[in-house]
């Protein structure tokens, strides 16, 4: 129980304290993010290869990475369909959506690490061997 606790409570706290600096008015300073357009990665980061071997021992460490970081938004089945998600601006990526399926790993890397509107940069909170574990994780979601 008391995990349950660390992986629901700390994110929604943080995102709290975000309304809370801001009155809950955010503004996101990304022009692309205002018109709709997709995020995407540059060209370059599909060239970044994953040097992790997945397996199972590395699903569970993406498992755990995600739960304490990505789950309060994106969703525990990855589809971004939460309580805090309904009040973001652009919504968290559903990770069963096709556009996001057909990402390379390197770009997917490459977003957990720069970040984007309300999606803090993760290249200081995670190693990079943390990030790419992630990342195994949030692939497996998105294949069901």
């Amino acid at each position: 129980m008391k995990r349950k606790f660390k992986i629901i409570v700390i994110p929604a706290l943080m995102l709290m304290g975000l309304f809370a600096f801001t009155d809950g008015d955010f503004v996101t300073t990304n022009p692309a993010e205002i018109a709709g357009e997709p995020w995407l990665a540059p060209s370059e980061a599909n060239d970044i290869q994953n040097p992790l071997e997945i397996d199972e021992y590395t699903l569970e460490d993406g498992m755990d990475i995600y739960s304490v970081n990505c789950l309060s938004c994106h969703g525990e089945k990855g589809d971004g369909d939460t309580p805090i998600a309904a009040a973001l601006d652009p919504k968290p990526k559903n990770f069963k959506d096709p556009s996001f399926i057909e990402q390379s790993d390197g770009a997917i890397y490459w977003k957990i690490t720069t970040g984007r509107g309300l999606m803090v940069s993760f290249k200081d909170v995670l190693s990079e061997e943390e990030i790419w574990s992630a990342v195994v994780y949030i692939k497996s979601l998105s294949k069901g």
